[in-house]
């Protein structure tokens, strides 16, 4: 072999070496960090399909949080809704006592006191201004509110955004209590006394309308609450499906990259060990040729 030949195949195996351990550092930089892409050469499609997952995902995490607060949203006025109901339930009650004609007197003011408790209290919940179930006073901060918004009002429903794209969305129902039935119940005049008395001919027919349109209403939530539960089962299948494709976008694979490294680390210690020999060669024939 001559020399320059030999300068050659040297400087070969110089580079041979040099892309070797900058794969060994690649490997390495992938076992370490998890990362598949270790600079963006790497996979420049995989980037811009990753960068569009992360946008999709972060939309899948605010649907979730929208079906999570419109859960939370029914749930509370499903709670409020069960205790107006047993309200008109314990006033029904009341009501048929006071026909009762072995009753005394007293019992029946009795009644009518707890009566117009009930009554204040459910107006208390349902709230509304003056224009809605009279009285003095606008009840402008009722109990039945939800972050801050009044639930039984007339103030229109709340649509939420469920899903990736712009149809996927759900409607809680507006639920307004001041009007039909419960209204009469709620109503009072100008000097704040309940226009419906506890033994007015009409009072059994107006709770039994106010628990009708509760009912109405708890059968109406239980349905959208029925959808938000497989709105949020179709999103967190969605999400594990969008997480497997990032993976495999971005994730090392160990098992393959752990065999390379050890493959490349072979190649280097070879290339070593040649380059060691090369280098030893020139010194030999110097040797030889001088003796």
């Amino acid at each position: 072999m001559s020399i320059p030949s030999l300068s050659n195949n040297l400087l070969t195996l110089t580079h041979s070496l040099g892309r070797n351990q900058q794969s060994i550092t690649d490997a390495l930089t992938r076992l370490s960090t998890g990362d598949r892409i270790v600079r963006p050469s790497d996979d420049v499609a995989g980037i811009g399909a990753g960068a569009k997952f992360d946008a999709q995902q972060r939309r899948l995490d605010a649907a979730q949080v929208n079906v999570q607060n419109g859960t939370s949203r029914l749930q509370a006025t499903d709670g409020f809704l069960q205790q107006i109901g047993e309200a008109l339930t314990r006033m029904s009650e009341l009501s048929v006592f006071a026909r009762d004609t072995t009753r005394s007197d007293a019992d029946v003011t009795l009644y009518e006191r707890e009566f117009q408790q009930l009554q204040a209290q459910l107006r208390s919940t349902i709230g509304g201004t003056t224009a809605e179930i009279g009285g003095t006073s606008d009840v402008a901060q009722p109990f039945g509110t939800f972050a801050g918004n009044e639930l039984f009002g007339a103030s229109g429903a709340t649509s939420l955004a469920i899903g990736l794209h712009p149809d996927e969305t759900v409607t809680l129902p507006d639920l307004n209590l001041r009007t039909g039935a419960m209204q009469s119940l709620l109503m009072q005049d100008g000097a704040g006394a309940f226009t419906l008395q506890l033994g007015d001919a009409a009072a059994l027919d107006t709770l039994n309308g106010a628990l009708a349109q509760v009912a109405g209403g708890r059968a109406e939530l239980g349905g959208v609450q029925s959808r938000l539960t497989l709105a949020a089962s179709q999103l967190e299948t969605t999400h594990a499906n969008l997480d497997s494709v990032v993976s495999r976008i971005r994730d090392t694979d160990v098992a393959s990259d752990t065999t390379a490294l050890s493959r490349l680390q072979l190649l280097s210690e070879a290339h070593t060990a040649m380059l060691a020999q090369g280098r030893e060669i020139p010194a030999k024939l110097v040797s030889l040729l001088t003796a």
